[in-house]
């Protein structure tokens, strides 16, 4: 084997190694994970050293976990080396800090998708993932949430266990973060699991939800149940009858209307009566003739409803959309798009924030369409998965601050659309905040007034102080605004004035 001069190894013999601990350990914390990887198939001994790596810094642990990861992924170390780094994992996967604790998780979860373990081991890797899940530690409980699905689908006996306490877990608590997180576990398993009974159990059971008093429970339910019901083949037909009156009973709901027609157009394929597009009708019993290569010939038929469909139901579908989301050529990009923001529920937390990068590059579009698109599959991802928020709120932040007026205007869209999902102001509240100064810059005044103008209904929710704030930015800016501006201010202000003196005030 050819060692570089900085190899934390001196070969003696063919089989023999001496091991530099701290050569080896400044490999681990800069990042030399190719050449770690290969010294450890040419000697399994380096290993041992990786149980002290755990119990070091928080830099080292984590690079040691993603090493270990790396290792399971390509098969280099097995079910025997696993299980004598378990105990480690799991402590870490409640680490107090965050990286640690998230590639603990990533690591498990990549252990269940390659390794079988033992009963017991698979136990105790359950309590832990769902340890981690009830905590609501945003990501992490999302990766959590996704490991369960996968090990409820590969153990039965676990999954009937953890599919009582997760749908406990959504009634008992009141985080959304605890909840999204739960019906992201459950979601996993049904989509997963062959076992039918399973399937059927959970599909029943988020049906149930749909009675739910919580509007974000409802929504994520019935995002839960479109893609459960992708594997009709597994629910019996003694579920679908009782789940039948309960999507029904919603098609009324404005949030929930068109996803329940979708669902019903799913269960009964044959009922001319469930009222659905007919493209997409035709694209739930038309998506099984066609194979991925097939894809791009579909965008150029522009038969987008089939490729979306196919993205739903067939996991290598939906990474060739993803793939063409990245490609060079444009049509395709869009193509891939579109058939993303159809599918934002059929993701899995790890591939939604795998896409954030490229869906921030396409924000700043000088295409409408493109840059509403993106818009709406943002919000979306911002409400079903929490760990998207950091990126998307910092993305959000920055085109606010920007003084380029369409970088400004993807910022008000992603931000519009976030607040029609939420069930509270604060974060247009907050963005009220960041914009009512700049109404003072003559550049991008009219596109901070178009937005306040569409946003309209949405002011009289504000607290008495932040509708104050607006209020006297929006009197500096009148002075120095153009006649079209001013018609706009006047509105404003009338509307700031009404609410003062006799409108309804909310309080912070």
């Amino acid at each position: 084997m050819m060692l570089m001069p900085w190899v934390p190894v001196f070969l003696l013999t063919r089989t023999t190694f001496i091991i530099d601990k701290e050569a080896l350990r400044e490999d681990v914390k800069r990042w030399r994970m190719a050449d770690l990887m290969e010294l450890i198939s040419e000697s399994k001994n380096v290993l041992e050293i990786l149980h002290d790596f755990l119990k070091d810094e928080p830099l080292v642990r984590k690079n040691t976990l993603y090493l270990l990861k790396e290792l399971v992924e390509k098969g280099i170390i097995g079910k025997g080396e696993i299980e004598e780094f378990l105990d480690e994992i799991i402590k870490a996967s409640k680490d107090r800090d965050e990286r640690v604790a998230l590639q603990a998780v990533e690591l498990l979860n990549v252990i269940l998708e390659n390794v079988d373990l033992d009963e017991n081991d698979y136990d105790r890797v359950s309590h832990a993932l769902m340890d981690v899940l009830s905590s609501g530690r945003a990501i992490i409980s999302e990766y959590a949430a996704e490991g369960l699905g996968v090990l409820g689908s590969k153990v039965l006996a676990i999954a009937r266990k953890v599919v009582g306490w997760l749908f406990s877990l959504i009634a008992g608590s009141d985080k959304h973060e605890v909840q999204g997180a739960a019906i992201t576990a459950l979601t996993e398993m049904a989509s997963k699991s062959s076992h039918g009974s399973i399937v059927s159990e959970i599909f029943a059971g988020m049906a149930d939800l749909l009675e739910s008093d919580d509007s974000y429970v409802r929504e994520r339910a019935m995002l839960s149940l479109n893609r459960i019901a992708t594997r009709r083949d597994a629910l019996s037909e003694r579920v679908i009858k009782r789940v039948l009156p309960k999507v029904k009973a919603v098609l009324n709901d404005d949030r929930l209307s068109q996803k329940a027609s979708l669902l019903l157009a799913r269960l009964e394929a044959s009922d001319e009566t469930v009222p659905v597009e007919e493209s997409v009708r035709k694209a739930l019993v038309g998506a099984e003739k066609y194979s991925v290569e097939d894809i791009e010939k579909l965008f150029e038929q522009e038969k987008h409803e089939i490729v979306a469909e196919m993205a739903r139901t067939n996991p290598e579908a939906l990474a060739r959309v993803m793939e063409l989301l990245r490609s060079e050529e444009k049509s395709l990009k869009l193509d891939a798009l579109w058939v993303l923001s159809r599918v934002v529920d059929h993701l899995t937390p790890d591939k939604a924030y795998s896409v954030l990068p490229t869906l921030g590059e396409l924000l700043r579009s000088r295409n409408a369409w493109t840059r509403t698109t993106v818009a709406k599959t943002l919000a979306e991802m911002f409400v079903l998965y929490p760990g998207t928020s950091k990126f998307i709120l910092s993305l959000i932040d920055t085109l606010l601050n920007s003084n380029d007026p369409n970088d400004l205007r993807a910022g008000l869209e992603v931000l519009a659309e976030i607040n029609k999902r939420l069930p509270d102001n604060s974060l247009f509240r907050a963005g009220i905040i960041l914009l009512a100064p700049r109404l003072l810059e003559p550049a991008i005044r009219k596109v901070i007034l178009s937005f306040l103008a569409e946003q309209a209904e949405h002011i009289p929710m504000l607290d008495a102080e932040t509708l104050e704030y607006l209020g006297a930015y929006a009197s500096k800016a009148y002075s120095m605004a153009s006649p079209d501006e001013r018609e706009v201010l006047l509105i404003l202000l009338d509307l700031l004035h009404t609410l003062k003196s006799g409108g309804e005030m909310h309080e912070p």
